[in-house]
């Protein structure tokens, strides 16, 4: 597990405690003033070497976490600048849909009047023909009809009249 910023501090504190340049050298480094510093301060007494080891760790823990916001700043304003490219292409991608789509919208209108307006076709000779020989099968239909109505009218009525003729003669 790797060990957080805070758990680093709180060792540099103690060693600051125990040795202050180890505490120093630990936050900035052999190639510091501030360590050099410190080793001056720490000769002319423990407690200068002390205050000025506690200063340094802190000092500099928040110029690392400066340091850091800076850099997550940064890292924020190239991805808003990616969004933002990113938006202005899907705004350009939804218009050349819409142009795509505003034709073929223009082109289904104009079709669908034509359907409306078609003319009834001209009769032939072949669908006269045709329409006069159904006419004729219908009236056929209609004249038989009539006809096999009657004969069933007088079938019933001889029927009748021979069923009365035979009670008459019972």
């Amino acid at each position: 597990m790797p060990m957080t910023e805070d758990k680093k501090d709180v060792i540099r504190t103690i060693l600051s405690v125990l040795i202050p340049p180890v505490g120093v050298f630990l936050q900035v480094g052999i190639s510091n003033i501030h360590f050099w510093v410190n080793i001056l301060l720490t000769l002319f007494g423990y407690i200068p070497g002390l205050i000025h080891a506690i200063y340094v760790i802190y000092k500099f823990r928040d110029e690392e976490i400066k340091e850091e916001i800076k850099e997550q700043m940064e890292k924020a304003d190239e991805l808003e600048t990616k969004v933002k490219e990113a938006q202005q292409r899907l705004d350009k991608l939804a218009e050349e849909a819409k142009e795509i789509e505003e034709p073929e919208m223009k082109e289904e209108p104009k079709q669908e009047p034509k359907k409306k307006e078609e003319k009834p076709k001209k009769e032939t000779k072949k669908t006269t023909a045709k329409k006069t020989t159904a006419k004729k099968a219908t009236t056929k239909k209609t004249t038989k009809k009539a006809t096999t109505k009657k004969a069933t009218k007088k079938a019933t009525s001889k029927k009748k009249s021979s069923t009365k003729s035979t009670k008459k003669e019972e």
